[in-house]
């Protein structure tokens, strides 16, 4: 987009990519939830018991269910990694892990996403931040063979590769042109330097504290600190004393990372929900068509040899996506010819 055009004709939504961070049951899930009901389509990355939230808001709202493609990997690092940097991403549900032909049955469900199709309308949910960079740490770990319980006499060699691992994962979600949203949860980060004259090394509980800001927790708290400069909003969710009303607030203040356009501080299930600030989503019938189909292996095998053949692969009749605890999705039928990796 060489030109860009502001005006309210162009009815122009901007993908935003939103670090939402806040502590456990502040109603985050639930925001993202809210903005599936209004509208958006969503990939739902779930490693935090998200579930349940969506199950008690969905369950009577089949159009808005069709709208949500979840998935509850258990090595989060494998499915982001994958889901952000491969042509052709396709998740074996039925074996919860990345697709491979030798390892899958005729029967095996698979979901096929092409991340360069993904349509602008599209959240990707990412739940949570402080999993996947836990699945980052834990991964590295078992690379090197230290038991994470012995981390401080290996930190550098952990922390190095995972706080790489984990920027590069920023960078590419600053980049996508789909909406993100990043859960994330709080933690202190005290900030300190040695006394005046102290020479050599110290004790930590020695040193003097220049300030305490709360940081979304990272790799480690120095990261938390410079994680927020890959998302365009910074907002923070949580409980409002003596009255329990959740806010999501997005003022600057000098105690902690946040900030973004919206400014203040608002209700996040009225005037602050998703589609509110940042507008509802515009939906183009084209789009839907390939971004994101569920087969089986054997038919994803038909295809393959069908295309080898020069010949034109058969119709997928698309079915109900199955995921954990009997939530079913039933998702949008696609005509295109199977595009094989």
């Amino acid at each position: 987009m060489g030109h860009l055009d502001f005006s309210d004709e162009t009815g122009l939504v901007i993908p935003q990519h939103l670090l939402l961070i806040g502590q456990t049951k502040a109603g985050k899930s639930r925001y993202i939830v809210e903005a599936v009901k209004d509208g958006y389509e969503c990939i739902f990355v779930d490693a935090d018991n998200s579930l349940s939230t969506i199950r008690d808001e969905l369950k009577d709202n089949k159009e808005a269910l069709a709208r949500l493609h979840y998935f509850a990997p258990s090595n989060m690092e494998v499915f982001v990694v994958n889901l952000l940097n491969e042509g052709i991403f396709r998740w074996n549900e039925t074996r919860n892990s990345v697709y491979s032909r030798a390892n899958a049955a005729p029967t095996d469900r698979l979901a096929q996403i092409i991340p360069s199709k993904i349509p602008s309308r599209v959240i990707l949910a990412i739940d949570s931040w402080t999993s996947l960079t836990y699945s980052i740490l834990r991964n590295r770990a078992a690379a090197l063979k230290v038991d994470l319980t012995e981390i401080d006499r290996y930190s550098r060699e952990i922390y190095g590769g995972a706080g790489f691992q984990t920027t590069g994962i920023a960078q590419v979600i600053q980049s996508l042109r789909h909406h993100v949203i990043v859960l994330a949860h709080p933690a202190s980060y005290e900030i300190k330097q040695k006394p005046k004259g102290i020479v050599g090394q110290i004790n930590e509980k020695d040193m003097r504290i220049l300030e305490v800001k709360q940081v979304p927790i990272s790799t480690s708290l120095p990261h938390g600190l410079t994680i927020g400069k890959y998302f365009s909003q910074i907002g923070n969710m949580y409980v409002k004393d003596p009255t329990n009303q959740r806010v999501l607030d997005f003022k600057i203040d000098a105690n902690r990372i946040g900030g973004g356009t919206p400014g203040g501080i608002g209700d996040p299930m009225k005037e602050y929900r998703y589609s509110k600030l940042f507008g509802l989503p515009k939906v183009d019938p084209e789009e839907y068509d390939g971004w994101i189909r569920y087969l089986t292996a054997e038919e994803l095998a038909e295809e393959t040899a069908a295309k080898a053949a020069g010949k034109p692969a058969s119709k997928v009749i698309q079915r109900p996506q199955v995921v954990a605890g009997g939530l079913v999705t039933a998702n949008k039928p696609t005509t295109e010819s199977a595009t094989a990796k």
